[in-house]
């Protein structure tokens, strides 16, 4: 797929330098490359010298009101993390998160997977209402939504209702026809894509499979890391604004970022790069888990396949075991992987022909 329409053409001599996009109807410009969780307050000034502008879970996950309150507020955006759709506990969550980043203004409200279907977003008034009243009040600006499970239908949905600005799907080399399709419907109404879940996991989880990753590094091409490849194929795809990609320390951070320099071509259809990122996808695509809930209408206990496999994620690509473990614990007891009947259903109905049985026994050694 190409995103020839959407990338501007550059002279390969042209200063590495962000490249900055349309987010939708906002009309903000925002770097191709959006900043994630970073820990380290270096690693945030050394994304804002790179040319980030956009952070994302602010006030919860990123807490550093010394470093963002000394900057010119007109030169970042950022969104908040909401998982309410209660309309006072909305409220209720916002204030003590904008108190917590320092700031007096955040630019999203982002409703975080809060939808089970489509349904869902019709009944969630008390989020918008919410939204409505704080936007009154000059506190925030636009709001998006976040999707972890069943994504293309529910954020189909929010993408129709037309009260959100942006979407932040989990999308990848592996993503569906139905994914494409929502964001090209986003592109239709001219809402926001910002795309999370770019990096299969991260490194460590690639690691696991070391046979594909001698394939793919054959292919590569000497000046692209796999990694930056994986970015570069997402931003590629009509429709998509900018990507939240795993960085968690600053070598990672500066490979990230350079993905979205406007100077670096993004080699796809004839390059090698593409017969790489093919044979990454052909190699693990029985082990990654596309979040499509397949699996979950069909499982007779309803076990949360999804999420366990994306807290395996965390624990094992992201190496956030804590993180991961407190999620896990946080499933209803009927949810977790120990209740598998071992009947089989999920691995009939999933289209990607995962081993989930299989799966969920590792994943519960590793959460339990």
């Amino acid at each position: 797929m190409s995103g020839k329409d959407d990338v501007p053409v550059v002279s390969e001599h042209e200063p590495k330098r962000m490249e900055y996009r349309r987010l939708g109807r906002t009309n903000l410009k925002i770097s191709a490359i959006v900043a994630g969780e970073m820990h380290a307050p270096m690693l945030h000034e050394r994304a804002f010298e790179l040319g980030v502008n956009y952070w994302h879970k602010m006030g919860d996950k990123i807490a550093l009101p010394e470093l963002f309150a000394k900057r010119d507020r007109d030169s970042f955006y950022c969104d908040m993390v909401i998982d309410t759709l209660d309309k006072d506990g909305a409220i209720a969550q916002f204030e003590w998160g904008l108190k917590n980043s320092g700031l007096e203004m955040i630019d999203f409200i982002k409703v975080h997977s809060l939808y089970a279907n489509a349904e869902d977003v019709k009944r969630g008034e008390g989020i918008f209402q919410a939204f409505e009243q704080l936007k009154k009040q000059g506190k925030t600006r636009f709001l998006s939504a976040a999707q972890h499970g069943n994504t293309a239908e529910v954020l189909t949905a929010c993408i129709e209702s037309g009260h959100f600005d942006a979407v932040q799907p989990n999308f990848n080399v592996f993503s569906h026809d139905k994914m494409h399709k929502m964001i090209a419907l986003a592109k239709k109404h001219d809402v926001g894509v910002i795309c999370k879940k770019v990096m299969i996991g991260g490194g460590r989880n690639w690691e696991r499979r070391p046979e594909v990753k001698k394939r793919v590094e054959k292919y590569l091409d000497s000046e692209t890391t796999l990694g930056q490849s994986l970015i570069k194929w997402v931003l590629a795809v009509p429709g998509v604004t900018a990507v939240v990609p795993f960085m968690k320390n600053l070598e990672q951070l500066e490979e990230d970022v350079a993905a979205g320099f406007r100077a670096e071509k993004i080699t796809l259809g004839s390059a090698p790069n593409q017969r790489a990122l093919s044979i990454f996808a052909a190699g693990l695509s029985d082990d990654y888990c596309r979040s499509c809930g397949e699996c979950v209408s069909v499982c007779p206990r309803g076990i949360a396949v999804p999420d366990i496999f994306r807290y395996t994620m965390y624990y094992v690509g992201y190496a956030e075991p804590d993180r991961a473990r407190k999620m896990y614990q946080d499933l209803s007891p009927a949810q977790t992987a120990d209740q598998c009947n071992n009947c089989g259903d999920c691995e009939s109905a999933c289209p990607h022909g995962l081993p989930i049985r299989n799966k969920l026994q590792e994943a519960h050694g590793l959460l339990a």
